[in-house]
């Protein structure tokens, strides 16, 4: 392994769910066609990667690997963060397309609900 020093290092946090379903991922590449690469350092960034998570995950090797990882992909999938909705602000220029400031058009009813 190259020798990294910590100023010059980055460090990813995952979850082992998370790290499970990409290390499959990863290792699936290297058995087909593979990702276009423009640099062959581009492809020994993947493969140190995948080396790091092979030194450090047990369930590749084990028995029930298959369950151990739909187990993760579900676990990871449910963690996938919901696309929020853009917020309005009260000086915004309504959605409806008035030309009013949100607090001046549709905002006053908003806030009258409330």
């Amino acid at each position: 392994m190259i020798d990294v020093k910590d100023s010059e290092a980055v460090f990813l946090k995952l979850t082992r769910a998370e790290a499970l379903v990409f290390f499959e991922w990863l290792a699936r590449l290297d058995g087909g066609p593979g990702v276009p690469t423009e640099d062959p350092a581009e492809q020994q960034v993947l493969w140190r990667l995948e080396g790091q998570l092979e030194s450090k995950l047990t369930e590749p090797v084990g028995p029930g690997y298959k369950e151990a990882l739909e187990a993760a992909r579900k676990s990871a999938a449910q963690k996938m963060p919901k696309k929020a909705e853009p917020k309005i602000s009260r000086q915004d220029l309504c959605p409806c397309g008035s030309g009013k400031k949100f607090k001046d058009c549709h905002g006053a009813a908003a806030l009258a609900e409330d």
